[in-house]
């Protein structure tokens, strides 16, 4: 499922963060799992893939059930 740009992800491990975060730059992508939303009413785990294509102002943010080897960029 696509997400909005404002979705925040955790990380396994990590902290929460915008999922955009680690796409900084046009020409990158970035791939992990945790999980995404706040609110834990909401709350799904899973892989975001994080794209941000040459000449795009935004990163296209994915969430998926694949696991991230399978859920390459």
């Amino acid at each position: 499922m696509r997400q909005r740009i404002n979705t925040t992800f955790r990380l396994d491990g990590g902290m929460r963060m915008p999922a955009r975060r680690p796409v900084p730059a046009p020409g990158s992508a970035f791939i992990g799992r945790g999980a995404a939303f706040r609110a834990s009413s909401r709350r799904l785990r899973g892989t975001i893939v994080v794209i941000r294509g040459e000449g795009q102002d935004e990163p296209w943010i994915i969430l998926t059930d694949l696991e991230p080897m399978d859920a390459g960029a």
